[in-house]
């Protein structure tokens, strides 16, 4: 993971360039425990996956090709 704040030595303002500053610290795992099921996990990451596409990527899924971390 890629860091840069002042845990590290870096700039006061620096965010975490993995993470958005208010997302939880959670492994996967750990995600789904939250749920209860692994399904609903499951569709409630297509359903927000899906919500995204339609309301910021403009109904393009080629849109959430930007965050693959494969390539």
């Amino acid at each position: 993971m890629v860091t840069s704040g002042a845990a590290d030595g870096g700039d006061e303002g620096a965010v975490d360039q993995d993470n958005h500053p208010d997302a939880p610290d959670l492994t996967l795992n750990q995600a789904v425990e939250r749920y209860g099921n692994p399904m609903a996990f499951v569709l409630s990451t297509v359903l927000l996956s899906g919500g995204l596409v339609a309301a910021v990527g403009g109904a393009d899924p080629d849109w959430l090709k930007q965050f693959d971390l494969t390539s």
